[in-house]
């Protein structure tokens, strides 16, 4: 498979995760715990024979890294938007 495929269905996955981020906002915490167990099992999910195909491999690794970095950086988004809200503004 090209490089270049897989680096940027890779790279489309972590800012659709870290665009969904910042336009929502981090959902509740059990979510982005949910989310990274459930990227988790994907990764240590064992493939049937017949699934062992390029294009199975691609598309469960976009989905593995969209959760793990929706998870993963849930919490950081988190702490930003609370800094930003608590922010005193002076004119």
């Amino acid at each position: 498979m090209n490089p270049l495929l897989v680096f940027s269905s890779y790279a489309l996955a972590g800012i659709l995760a870290i665009g969904v981020l910042h336009r929502f906002g981090p959902a509740a915490w059990y979510w982005h715990v949910l989310s990274i167990a459930a990227a988790l099992a994907i990764g240590f999910f064992p493939l049937q024979p017949e699934w062992i195909r390029p294009s199975v491999d691609l598309s469960l690794g976009f989905i593995f890294t969209f959760l793990i970095l929706w998870g993963v950086c849930g919490p950081f988004v988190r702490a930003q938007h609370w800094a930003d809200r608590h922010q005193h503004h002076h004119a």
